[in-house]
């Protein structure tokens, strides 16, 4: 455990970056949104918080829901926005690391998460910011 934590601390230094575009999903309004409601949201639908996770700029929460021997894997950051991927459980190590079977949420998975939120909460759609951005190949 503690050589996981020395490899998050390293890691949470040199990666301050911000995650790619490709993964944004929606954009929540977080003044309505206070932290412990968004982490109950999250919990009351099988996410809970990802202690093993890369902490990008910007970032205020992150959380997965494992299914397998993948799992979903969601931020939101500061300014509301809410990203996720789909990738190899972290229990399976260097996979995980390597980025086995790391991918995009597809329209589906997004319009689950999104489900979670009252649309009073949620400021945009990645899709409704720029029909050329928004597009997922």
């Amino acid at each position: 455990m503690k050589l996981t934590t020395l490899y998050r601390q390293i890691m949470n230094r040199i990666a301050r970056e911000i995650e790619p575009e490709i993964y944004r999903m929606f954009q929540l309004h977080l003044e309505d949104m206070p932290y412990q409601k968004m982490e109950r949201i999250f919990n009351n639908n099988g996410f809970y918080y990802n202690d093993l996770s890369i902490r990008f700029k910007n970032q205020l929460y992150t959380c997965r829901l494992v299914e397998g021997d993948h799992q979903m894997h969601l931020r939101v950051y500061n300014d509301g926005w809410v990203t996720g991927h789909y990738e190899l459980a972290s229990f399976h190590g260097s996979d995980h690391l390597r980025g086995v079977d790391y991918r995009p949420l597809l329209e589906e998975e997004i319009s689950l998460v999104r489900g979670f939120f009252s649309p009073m909460v949620i400021v945009s759609d990645y899709f409704d910011v720029d029909d050329n951005e928004g597009d997922r190949e």
